[in-house]
């Protein structure tokens, strides 16, 4: 959660520093909001890998940036084959379960704060966030194999 004023790609180091350094981080995903060379050095330093579509008109990176192995092969596979199959090969659409969440999340809960406060829509988030979750574990149907 971030103010209204602050982009998603800047505060990328502070989220991913709220991670215990001792956890292991395979790849980082993202929107194209993160497809800038500080978010791709703060997934890098600490051993990820970036799962971030490129920009529109995006060049190759000087090999003395971090993340620059990542966007230049993400740049020639989409030029080789195609933006889908870049996708489907870097595995950027695990991202589209986060989102599908959000989705859900704003759809039930609506779209925007009532506080006003930001401490105070710390709590109203994870009260929204529990009742979700309760939602779905109700909610959730349970299968059985018959053949």
């Amino acid at each position: 959660m971030t103010r209204q004023g602050v982009a998603d790609g800047d505060v990328l180091a502070e989220l991913r520093d709220q991670i215990p350094t001792d956890a292991r981080l395979d790849t980082v995903g993202g929107d194209g909001g993160y497809d800038s060379k500080p978010c791709d050095a703060a997934i890098v330093a600490r051993g990820a890998t970036p799962s971030i579509p490129p920009r529109g008109g995006v060049v190759h990176w000087k090999a003395s940036v971090p993340g620059s192995a990542w966007c230049n092969e993400a740049v020639d596979t989409i030029v080789r084959v195609s933006h889908r199959a870049w996708k489907k090969s870097s595995g950027y659409h695990r991202r589209s379960l986060a989102e599908n969440a959000m989705y859900r999340f704003k759809t039930l809960t609506g779209p925007c704060l009532w506080d006003r406060c930001i401490d105070s829509q710390g709590t109203e988030v994870a009260i929204r966030v529990g009742v979700l979750n309760r939602m779905t574990e109700l909610a959730r149907p349970q299968s059985v194999r018959i053949a």
